[in-house]
């Protein structure tokens, strides 16, 4: 798979100085992709395309449970963050025909997406050397109002389960110099019918 996004995005947070208080994130992104899959002996493969738009809106409450200063200056602060979102999904599948002339089709497109959960986090922010790190745990349920799935030559099959599912996450984010930010996370989900999955990521961004 290979395509482009862009994305924009805004985002209102209390300006309390203990970082604690409501807040609230939304975004908008636009994406086309093009997609190849293997069939048979590999040998063959079919292409097609995917674009559209997904939306989120998402709210919350971080409540400030500890905070505390280091002997070498590091502030330590202590936070639980009560999560809400909605996520309308949009990207869509083109309808295209396989390698032996079967007419395939994405299931699930316009899916609306909500999840409720709450994230533990401390944070270390030492501003003498410009760094910051904030590892995390995060719990989630997410329920979905469409099974994702593909419909070929007129039968649609879905992945069970998958409409319903709780998630356990753990991973950090920090600032390791002064624009540059590292991520990373993994997660285990699990739903019903036997519906698992696992999922891990990593990246760095520079701020300009």
């Amino acid at each position: 798979m290979s395509g482009y996004s862009v994305r924009i995005y805004g985002t209102w947070m209390n300006q309390k100085p203990e970082g604690s208080g409501p807040y609230a994130d939304t975004w908008l992104m636009w994406s086309r992709f093009k997609n190849t899959v293997s069939s048979g002996n590999y040998t063959d493969t079919d292409t097609y395309h995917s674009k559209g738009f997904t939306w989120s809106i998402e709210g919350g409450y971080t409540f400030p449970l500890k905070d505390w200063r280091d002997d070498d200056g590091t502030d330590n602060a202590v936070r639980l963050q009560l999560q809400a979102q909605m996520i309308r999904m949009g990207v869509r599948d083109g309808t295209w025909t396989d390698a032996i002339g079967s007419t395939v089709q994405g299931i699930g497109a316009g899916n609306v997406r909500t999840r409720v959960g709450l994230k533990l986090y401390h944070q270390f922010t030492n501003d003498a050397k410009d760094r910051a790190w904030k590892p995390f745990i995060g719990l989630n349920w997410y329920h979905d109002t469409k099974a994702f799935g593909a419909r070929i030559a007129g039968v649609a099959d879905h992945i069970d389960g998958s409409r319903n599912f709780g998630e356990v996450k753990l991973g950090v984010e920090g600032k390791v110099k002064k624009n540059w930010n590292v991520w990373g996370f993994a997660g285990y989900q699990q739903g019903r019918e036997g519906f698992r999955n696992l999922e891990a990521l990593v990246g760095m961004k520079y701020l300009f």
